[in-house]
């Protein structure tokens, strides 16, 4: 089953990289795979996320080094210091939808739904993941899309991959991650049980929210002018000035909603979670590199809707 599992895995790379990747290490534009749709979307959206799995016992055995000890019934102390020990690789996940096939939420805060939508993933680095994502949105016709739409955290391989493979897409940093590294830093410069450090988050992500870009140079004027005491305080700033400076043209969010543009990634953090973590990190589980791939190559098809074809070449 593991010899065909990686047969079937290396035919996979050979036809993306046949058809839609040059050697070059540039998208192409060569023929669309088989189950490619019909007609381009006139909105398509990608999502893309990375989540951190266990280090395999095969990587750690060639850099010389030993797995930490699986979790048993010792002390929890011992437990969590075998935790710490632990190493961890990331597996990129990529996610492309239609709006046409969104339903949006009917209360403000309340939940939509994608109805149809395809998942893929790769452990590996940001190269290994493109050629297989490039497939899919061919796949989708995303690159014909009248509008396009990345969406991502922040983190740079994001954009990389987004100017690469969608260099007209409009790229947007999730504000639910942008609000989390508000609420840090504000409870580390103003106190963790100081009241005001939530009044002041909440000014600054609510402006971010209602004025955009002009919202981000609010929060830019409001860093600069803080005096931290703290060390670690001090790099929280730092970080968020960082991180609201390089993505301030991705946080535009009183135009995105007026345009009915998706902002928000947690359909790739569900996708993290149900896709990835609930069959990968398994109790007692140990992985070999080729046989994360084939699961989650089968798991994709499974949560895409496409179970039936291709027959998937291991039960996920």
């Amino acid at each position: 089953a593991r010899l065909r599992s990686a047969s079937s895995w290396w035919s996979t790379q050979r036809s993306v990289h046949d058809w839609a990747w040059g050697f070059d290490g540039k998208p192409g534009t060569g023929e669309r795979p088989e189950r490619a749709v019909k007609v381009p979307p006139q909105h398509g959206v990608v999502i893309t996320d990375g989540t951190l799995i266990p280090a395999l016992a095969e990587q750690l055995k060639d850099e010389g080094r030993k797995p930490a000890a699986l979790k048993s019934k010792r002390p929890a102390a011992e437990q969590e210091e075998e935790q710490a020990k632990r190493e961890y690789r990331e597996v990129k996940v990529g996610m492309v939808f239609r709006t046409e096939d969104w339903v949006r939420p009917v209360e403000p805060d309340g939940r939509g739904q994608i109805l149809e939508k395809e998942f893929v993933t790769k452990l590996g680095t940001k190269d290994e993941f493109a050629p297989l994502l490039w497939e899919t949105i061919r796949a989708w016709r995303i690159d014909e899309a009248k509008e396009q739409t990345w969406l991502g955290d922040g983190s740079h391989w994001l954009w990389d991959l987004a100017t690469l493979l969608l260099p007209n897409a409009k790229q947007v940093v999730d504000p639910y991650h942008v609000s989390e590294k508000i609420h840090e830093t504000a409870k580390e410069v103003f106190g963790h049980a100081n009241p005001f450090a939530r009044q002041w988050a909440k000014r600054y992500y609510d402006g971010l929210w209602e004025r955009g870009e002009r919202g981000v140079t609010s929060l830019l004027t409001a860093l600069e002018a803080l005096k931290p005491k703290s060390k670690v305080a001090r790099d929280k700033v730092d970080e968020l000035h960082t991180y609201a400076t390089n993505n301030r043209h991705r946080m535009a969010y009183d135009i995105y909603r007026k345009e009915g543009r998706p902002i928000a990634s947690s359909p790739i953090e569900g996708a993290n979670a149900h896709l990835v973590s609930k069959r990968i990190e398994v109790p007692g589980a140990t992985w070999l590199p080729g046989a994360v791939d084939a699961i989650l190559a089968s798991r994709c098809r499974l949560f895409s809707g496409r179970w039936d074809s291709p027959t998937p070449s291991l039960v996920a």
